[in-house]
């Protein structure tokens, strides 16, 4: 009999797991929009890395950097006062 072993889906998700849906749909281009990328510093270089890396790619988005290390906690309030079109949560947060 052959062994089985459970392990986790590379999308991070396991069968039978429950998904929340968007509430708003995703955007179709990140052109001319304003982007929250907030992650830690603590994780190595991963954030400067994705920073420079999202420049490159998408020149015309306008990314705000979130360092939760050093900027500390950010509240739903205040992001809602900077009027973000979309935000990246990385590493750590």
């Amino acid at each position: 009999m052959k062994e089985l072993y459970e392990c986790l889906d590379p999308r991070g998700r396991r069968p039978g797991d429950s998904t929340i849906p968007l509430k708003t749909p995703r955007l179709s281009s990140l052109k001319d929009k304003k982007v929250l990328v907030a992650m830690k510093e603590s994780f190595g270089n991963v954030m400067p890395a994705l920073y420079d890396e999202l420049l490159i790619q998408a020149p015309d988005v306008h990314f705000v950097p979130w360092n939760l290390d050093l900027q500390g906690r950010l509240t739903l309030q205040w992001a809602k006062e900077q009027k973000f079109d979309a935000v990246i949560a990385g590493v750590g947060y």
